[in-house]
């Protein structure tokens, strides 16, 4: 049976996970923002996790390095 606290603590965990991906999001369209006008050649690396690829666009749903963007592959994507 989930007690009240338990309840509790996964509506926190929830509202924290919620903030911090709405945060990556904005860094991230400012980051696809820099690499679409930085770059003539596109190039979109899915699911980076900590592997970087040089001249490559890194991204993942749980970037696991600063150098990769948040991206749900699920979703539109930004880059046109």
């Amino acid at each position: 049976m989930t007690t009240l606290r338990q309840l509790a603590d996964i509506s926190i965990r929830s509202l924290v996970l919620a903030r911090r991906q709405a945060r990556a999001k904005a860094q991230a369209n400012k980051v696809f923002q820099r690499y679409v006008a930085s770059h003539s050649t596109r190039k979109l690396h899915i699911g980076a996790g900590g592997i970087l690829l040089d001249g490559w666009l890194n991204v993942d749903i749980a970037p696991l390095s600063p150098q990769v963007s948040y991206l749900d592959a699920a979703a539109p994507y930004p880059i046109v």
